[in-house]
């Protein structure tokens, strides 16, 4: 996997709440945006690290803001994943 393929990914994951143990929730999470294409078929075959992708993309957001809190880019942008905005795609 690339970055441009994991940064969408653990960034809409951040949003998951309950924990991951049964590969309906790929499609679930598939049918609310929080995951696209290939990410589906990923989580479905790896269902054992989901949880722990969700807890990192949680920290990783945590993270972002509290290190640019004061900046004019202050990761805020993440929160609308997968939909990235135009400083994302770049």
């Amino acid at each position: 996997m690339n970055s441009i393929f994991i940064v969408p990914f653990c960034r809409a994951l951040s949003k998951w709440r309950p924990g991951w143990n049964k590969s309906s929730q790929c499609l679930y999470a598939k049918k609310h945006y929080l995951l696209k294409g290939r990410q589906v078929s990923l989580c479905q075959k790896h269902l054992e690290v989901m949880t722990h992708l969700v807890s990192a993309a949680k920290e990783a957001k945590s993270v972002c803001l509290a290190a640019f809190s004061d900046m004019r880019w202050n990761c805020s942008s993440i929160t609308h994943a997968p939909y990235l905005t135009p400083d994302l795609v770049k």
